[in-house]
């Protein structure tokens, strides 16, 4: 009696195939292109250990305020990852921390959208904005989503309030009516 061979790869082998090496360079690098509420656009090249790096794609305008200014060859975009949402702030000097005011919160449609979370091996979108689920809500979470689709540096009136908005979310922190909601 002949019996057939199964084959070494399940039938969908080639949908894997192309997601491995969509999403993987061969350094073992997951790039993406995320979005933040000021319509910018990053490429973000994440390793395994959730170390990014971002670069700002045509078009992405990134003023900061005041005398904050990065040096161009030592200029890093960074995420903001202290509260509940996931953003993107303004270039620092290699190893500064970034200025909260300076960020905002990276935007998404699905999970895809967003760089993966703690102990996850996807993001987490939640109301169309990328979260860490583990983070509370807290100050940090609260000026970026008030200063959310206010434009980028320098300190406009309207940016102005909505920081102050931002910082006196209390504790609990809860976020400011006028504000974007998570």
């Amino acid at each position: 009696m002949f019996t057939r061979a199964r084959p070494c790869l399940p039938a969908r082998w080639p949908y894997w195939l192309v997601l491995g090496v969509a999403g993987v360079s061969c350094r073992g690098r997951v790039e993406q292109t995320i979005k933040d509420s000021e319509g910018r656009h990053f490429l973000a090249q994440c390793s395994a250990d959730r170390i990014c790096t971002l670069s700002p794609m045509a078009g992405a305008d990134m003023k900061v305020s005041g005398d904050r200014k990065a040096s161009r060859s030592t200029q890093e975009t960074k995420f903001s990852t202290a509260g509940r949402l996931v953003g993107v702030c303004a270039p620092v000097n290699e190893g500064a921390a970034a200025v909260i005011s300076d960020c905002r919160p990276v935007v998404c449609a699905g999970e895809v959208d967003c760089p993966r979370s703690e102990g996850l091996d996807h993001g987490v979108c939640v109301n169309d904005l990328c979260t860490e689920p583990s983070h509370p809500i807290n100050t940090d979470d609260s000026v970026m989503l008030c200063l959310a689709g206010t434009g980028v540096g320098p300190r406009t009136p309207e940016q102005v309030e909505r920081l102050a908005l931002g910082l006196n979310c209390g504790t609990p922190c809860r976020i400011p009516k006028p504000c974007r909601q998570p």
